[in-house]
C-alpha cells in the first residue's frame, strides 16, 4: 500500500511538473494563449492518462483496425447522400487548414492547430471521464438526476445572461431592427411594423411578433431593460437547446456520450458573444433539435396514435421554426425521408411502408395547417399597414441566389438596392437568375468551383461563426455595461478586448476537431453511426450546406445547427472507443482453426 501510495505521489509530482514546463515552453514555440493553455492540459494528461491514450490511439489507428470496419446497411440513397457529406465536409477542413479564408478577425494558423492536435490527445480521457460520469448519473434516482440537470441548466442560463449582459447593446442589422420594432408595439411608441422593411423581408414578421408579446410581458412588470430580458429569452432558448441535445444524444448512444457532447456544448453555446444577439440565429436553435427529439419519440413508441401524435407536432414545431427561419424545413424534409428509406417492402411488409405515408401526410398536414394560422395570426395583428397575401415587394429567392455568386457569398448593398428598385415581381425574380447566370458565366465551370471552395471555406471555417464581424457590430461601440464583472467579461467578449483572440483562437481549435470528427464516417465505417436519428442529422447538415453554396451564405447561419455537428462528433468519438475495444478484442483472441495465415473471420 506503502508503495502504491509513493507510486501515485510521483505520478502527480511527474504530471504537475510537465505541465508547468509545457507552460513556459509553449508560448516560447508559439506565442499563442490559446495554446498555452491547450498544451498545459495536453502535456499533463498525456502524463496522467499516457495509458489510456497511447492505447485508444494505437488501436485506432492499428492494421487490424481498418479490418474490422463495417459494411453499411441499407437503402444506397441514406448511405451515398451521408458518406458525401462527411467527404464534403473533410475536402473543406483540408482547406481551412492549409489556405484558410483571411476573415476579419484572423487567427495565428499554426497555434490553432497545435491546439487542435492538443484537443485530439484529450479526447480519450474526456471521454473516459464522460463514462464515468455517466455511469454515476445513469446509477442516480430519476428525480435526483432531474435536479442535477435543472440546477446545472440554470448555472448555465446565468453565466449566458451575464455574457450576454456584458457585451449587450442594439446592432444596426436585422436584429436590431426586430428588437426596436418589438419594443416600439409593447411600450405604446408604436402602433405597427415598419412597411418598408417588413415588406421585403416577411419572413421576419412572426419573430417580431412574438418577441413584442414576450416584451409586453417585460413592460407590464416594469422590468426597466427591455434588451437585458430579451437576452434572458435567449439565454433560455439555448439552455433548453443544450438540454435537448443532451436527451438526443442519450436516446441515441447513452450517458458516456450525453455527457461528452457537454463539453462541445459548453464551448459553442455557453461562452458565445452570440448570447447578446436575440435574433433567428439564436432563438431558433430549439427547432432543429427538438425535431429530432420528437423523432426519436416517435421511432420508440410502439403504439400508432402516439406516433401520429408525434408527426403531428413534428409539423408543427417545423412551421413554427420555418417561420423563424426557414432552413429549418430541411430537417422534416429528412425525417420524412429516412421514415421511409429505413423500410423495406421485402423486409417488413407493406404495412409498415403506408403507416409511414400516413405519417408523412400528417405531419405535412400539420405543418400546413400550423402555416395558415401563423399567416392568419400575422395578418390580424393590427402590426402591419401592408396586405401579406398582395405583398409585391417582398424579396424573392432569387435575390439570395445572385448575392449568393459574388464575394463570399454574403450581404451585398447593391444587390439589395438593384432588387428594390424593380418594381414589378416576377422581373425581380427574373433578375436574380439572370446575375446569377451572368455571374457564374463570367467565372467560368473551374473558377465556379473555386469560389465554391472559397465560399464553403469562409462560412464553414469560423468556429467563432463571424461574432461581432456581421453579426454583432461593423464598428466598434460603447458598451452600455459598466460594472466590474461585465468590464472583466469584455477583455474576453468584446473584439476590442485584449483577450478577446484568446477565445477566438480557442473556439477556432475546438471547431476544427468538431469538422474532423464529422467527417470521419467516411473512413471510420461503424453501423452505429448511420443510425435513423445520425441520417436525419447528416442529410439536414448535407442540404443545409448545398444550400448556403448556391444562396447567400453567412457563417452565423450555421449557429442554430451547432447541436447537430456536436451530437455527429460525439457519436464518432463514442464509434471510435468501441472500435478500440474490438481491436483489443481480436488482439487478445486466438484466430479460428480454419483461418489461415493473414485471414480474418468474415463480419456479418
Amino acid at each position: 500500500m506503502a508503495a502504491g501510495l509513493r507510486t501515485h505521489r510521483r505520478q502527480v509530482l511527474v504530471t504537475f511538473a510537465v505541465a508547468v514546463l509545457a507552460f513556459f515552453i509553449s508560448p516560447w514555440l508559439v506565442p499563442n494563449r490559446a495554446f498555452q493553455l491547450l498544451a498545459t492540459v495536453a502535456a499533463g494528461t498525456l502524463v496522467w492518462d499516457a495509458k489510456n491514450i497511447r492505447r485508444f490511439y494505437r488501436s485506432l489507428f492499428s492494421i487490424k483496425s481498418f479490418e474490422l470496419t463495417e459494411r453499411i446497411g441499407g437503402s444506397w440513397l441514406l448511405r451515398v447522400p451521408q458518406l458525401a457529406f462527411c467527404a464534403i465536409i473533410g475536402i473543406f477542413l483540408v482547406g481551412i487548414l492549409f489556405s484558410p479564408i483571411d476573415l476579419i478577425w484572423a487567427y495565428n494558423v499554426l497555434a490553432v492547430s497545435l491546439s487542435a492536435l492538443a484537443i485530439c490527445l484529450l479526447i480519450p480521457t474526456f471521454h473516459r471521464a464522460s463514462g464515468f460520469i455517466g455511469r454515476w448519473l445513469q446509477g442516480l434516482p430519476g428525480a435526483l438526476r432531474w435536479s442535477i440537470g435543472g440546477a446545472l441548466m440554470v448555472a448555465l442560463a446565468t453565466v449566458q445572461t451575464a455574457i450576454g449582459h456584458s457585451v449587450q447593446f442594439v446592432t444596426d442589422w436585422d436584429a436590431g431592427m426586430i428588437f426596436k420594432s418589438a419594443a416600439a408595439l409593447a411600450t405604446g411608441e408604436a402602433s405597427t411594423l415598419d412597411e418598408d422593411y417588413y415588406s421585403m423581408y416577411p419572413n421576419n414578421i412572426m419573430l417580431a411578433l412574438v418577441l413584442k408579446e414576450y416584451l409586453t410581458v417585460m413592460h407590464a412588470l416594469q422590468v426597466p431593460d427591455l434588451y437585458l430580458s430579451a437576452i434572458v429569452a435567449n439565454a433560455v432558448v439555448m439552455t433548453v437547446s443544450v438540454l435537448l441535445t443532451f436527451l438526443v444524444a442519450r436516446r441515441m448512444a447513452g450517458y458516456a456520450v450525453a455527457v461528452f457532447a457537454m463539453i462541445p456544448c459548453a464551448v459553442f453555446i455557453g461562452i458565445s458573444p452570440w448570447i447578446s444577439v436575440p435574433y433567428s440565429d439564436t432563438l431558433g436553435m430549439i427547432f432543429p433539435i427538438l425535431l429530432v427529439y420528437l423523432f426519436l419519440l416517435a421511432r420508440s413508441s410502439t403504439r400508432p396514435a402516439a406516433v401520429l401524435a408525434l408527426w403531428a407536432a413534428m409539423g408543427l414545431v417545423a412551421v413554427v421554426g420555418f417561420f423563424v427561419k426557414p432552413t429549418v424545413i430541411f430537417v422534416l424534409i429528412a425525417a420524412v425521408a429516412v421514415n421511409f428509406l429505413t423500410k423495406s417492402i421485402k423486409r417488413d411488409g407493406f404495412r409498415p411502408i403506408a403507416f409511414a405515408a400516413l405519417s408523412t401526410v400528417v405531419a405535412l398536414a400539420a405543418f400546413f395547417a400550423g402555416s395558415t394560422a401563423i399567416k392568419t395570426a400575422e395578418t390580424n395583428s393590427g402590426a402591419l399597414t401592408f396586405n401579406l397575401k398582395d405583398n409585391d415587394k417582398e424579396f424573392p429567392a432569387t435575390h439570395f441566389l445572385k448575392m449568393g455568386a459574388q464575394g463570399l457569398g454574403g450581404f451585398n448593398v447593391d444587390d439589395v438596392i438593384e432588387t428594390k428598385a424593380i418594381e414589378d415581381p416576377s422581373e425581380r425574380f427574373q433578375n436574380g437568375i439572370d446575375v446569377y447566370a451572368e455571374r457564374v458565366g463570367e467565372m467560368g465551370p473551374w473558377g465556379y468551383v473555386n469560389f465554391l471552395f472559397d465560399k464553403g471555406k469562409s462560412f464553414l471555417g469560423d468556429g467563432s461563426f463571424f461574432a461581432w464581424g456581421e453579426g454583432m457590430a461593423r464598428k466598434p461601440v460603447d458598451l452600455e455595461a459598466k460594472d466590474p464583472l461585465s468590464v472583466s467579461l469584455q477583455q474576453y467578449f468584446d473584439f476590442t478586448g485584449s483577450d478577446f483572440q484568446f477565445l477566438r483562437s480557442f473556439w477556432q481549435a475546438f471547431w476544427l476537431v468538431v469538422l474532423l470528427l464529422v467527417a470521419a464516417p467516411f473512413l471510420l465505417r461503424d453501423r452505429r453511426l448511420f443510425g435513423a436519428a445520425a441520417s436525419v442529422v447528416r442529410l439536414t447538415l448535407l442540404a443545409l450546406v448545398v444550400f448556403l453554396l448556391l444562396f447567400e451564405a453567412r457563417s452565423r447561419y450555421l449557429y442554430m445547427y451547432i447541436p447537430f455537428f456536436i451530437l455527429l462528433a460525439s457519436l464518432t468519438v463514442s464509434a471510435a472507443m468501441r472500435r478500440v475495444k474490438a481491436v483489443e478484442a481480436a488482439e487478445t483472441a486466438s484466430p479460428p482453426p480454419s483461418a489461415g495465415f493473414g485471414q480474418q473471420p468474415v463480419r456479418s
